[in-house]
């Protein structure tokens, strides 16, 4: 993968530490927390810093800030883990405020377009929180075709086990 994509408003690059305010304002809003399986609410910088930390360390391919090419601010996160052989998750995130603008759906595209470009993958998958209707439909519009329940995941902000529904996404299916 290359250090960055980048899209009509978006560049998508590694985290670096300094991204720390920016991301604990997109994590800290628990409204934004609640929908993810490890950031938990409240946070602190230091925890931001901490996650920021570990992610230098991981593969590159795996997380990417989301940055707008409009004023440089970090605005949220996307990644994708390999799971088995050529199948592959993805995960994202975008501030409150900018919801309902298509910038999460810009950025999804554009990786998952990347990926079947650049990765031994077959499939990339999603699981959302079934209370998590914006992230679906960022899945539906990126093409990925719904699984149904693939049984309860952990919620860190939740502190519990609470349902979701598997998406998946193949080269054929990536919508323009």
């Amino acid at each position: 993968m290359p250090h960055s994509l980048r899209t009509e408003r978006l560049v998508l690059r590694r985290s670096v530490l300094r991204d720390a305010d920016d991301l604990t304002v997109v994590f800290g809003d628990r409204d934004v927390a609640v929908s993810t399986k490890t950031w938990g609410h409240p946070l602190t910088r230091e925890e931001t810093l901490f996650r920021l930390r570990q992610w230098r360390t991981s593969d590159p391919r795996e997380t990417f800030g989301l940055v707008m090419v409009q004023n440089g601010r970090v605005i949220g996160s996307i990644g994708l883990s390999q799971r088995l052989g050529r199948r592959w998750s993805i995960g994202y995130s975008v501030r409150k405020d900018l919801w309902g603008q298509g910038l999460t759906t810009e950025a999804v595209r554009a990786l998952c377009a990347h990926a079947f470009r650049a990765l031994p993958v077959n499939a990339i998958e999603a699981d959302i929180f079934t209370d998590n209707v914006a992230s679906q439909r960022v899945a539906l519009k990126v093409g990925f075709r719904p699984l149904g329940d693939i049984g309860p995941g952990w919620s860190m902000t939740r502190r519990d086990n609470f349902p979701r529904l598997g998406f998946r996404l193949t080269r054929q299916d990536l919508k323009p």
